[in-house]
């Protein structure tokens, strides 16, 4: 299944969607939330059903360089085991590399044994465990 990216917020009225996109641009800019700047995508397939987000920061802060990363993303229950978070994670980081962020950070619990086989798969580079917390780079054409 093919994901499709829209910026979308599942409202369906006008002020509302105007709203998030309005949000939408000062959290890219860094000028809401926690100042880090961060572009947020929606996943839908081609019926228009919300599959799942990803955010991606365009700058990390210690936090995030420790936990968190440049990527983070979920995936519907009900849809998961599809492919679905590996689609998402590569388009993501191809992003991510438009942005000129061309190695990028991905993490996730030790547990997650879904996430470690989604950053896998997308080239992800093991450095280290911090606090539960695995800590994964992935580069350009996966270097």
């Amino acid at each position: 299944m093919k994901a499709r990216w829209l910026a979308w917020n599942f409202v369906e009225t006008e002020t509302a969607y105007e709203d998030w996109l309005e949000a939408n641009f000062l959290q890219e800019v860094g000028l809401s939330g926690k100042r880090i700047p961060a572009i947020q995508l929606v996943a839908f397939d081609e019926t228009n059903y919300p599959l799942g987000f990803l955010n991606l920061r365009l700058r990390l802060n210690d936090a995030l360089l420790a936990k968190g990363g440049h990527i983070g993303y979920s995936v519907r229950p009900s849809m998961r085991r599809r492919g679905i978070a590996k689609e998402m994670l590569k388009q993501g980081i191809g992003l991510a590399h438009i942005k000129n962020i061309n190695t990028v950070l991905v993490t996730c619990h030790q547990n997650n044994i879904a996430s470690r086989s989604v950053i896998l798969a997308n080239g992800g580079q093991f450095e280290n465990s911090i606090e539960e917390t695995e800590r994964y780079w992935i580069g350009k054409n996966n270097e």
